[in-house]
């Protein structure tokens, strides 16, 4: 038997791997984090790949929903969320005209101490959020997906 250890949570667990069965292991290759995170995010909004910069999008007086993870993921959106409403606020985009909508499929509501983890405190400060929901009764159902039949 191989012991493989597959993170879980903030743990880890153990798979037993008949030997017969484990072909091996692939280990993602490290890579040196850039020394300023914020200033990277600005960079790629001035300079999207494929398309137009964000301020050059957004419509001064429109409004915008921005979707990020909830508090089953660790993506760090705390990074990357000032310098989306940055450039929003520069194209004209009102903070009062901004929802985040905390993305959490079948999962409970982000908590309020969670808000402040994922985003920040100073944009829970400015910015209003909602959590998805998916039993709200303003749900509405569109179809399902070819593939897999999925509801959507």
């Amino acid at each position: 038997m191989v012991d493989v250890w597959l993170p879980y949570g903030k743990t880890e667990i153990c798979a037993r791997i008949p030997t017969r069965n484990h072909l091996g292991s692939i280990e993602p290759k490290e890579k040196t984090a850039v020394p300023d995170a914020r200033a990277e995010v600005e960079r790629a909004l001035k300079n999207p790949i494929g398309i137009k910069p964000l301020a050059e999008i957004a419509k001064k007086g429109g409004k915008v929903a921005m979707v990020a993870d909830d508090h089953t993921r660790s993506t760090q959106s705390h990074l990357m969320i000032p310098p989306i409403l940055d450039e929003l606020n520069g194209a004209g985009i009102k903070d009062e005209d901004i929802t985040i909508i905390f993305a959490c499929g079948t999962h409970r509501a982000v908590k309020p101490e969670e808000m402040k983890k994922l985003v920040g405190e100073e944009v829970v400060n400015r910015i209003k959020m909602i959590s998805h929901d998916h039993k709200a009764k303003d749900v509405v159902f569109l179809g399902k997906t070819k593939t897999y039949g999925t509801e959507v």
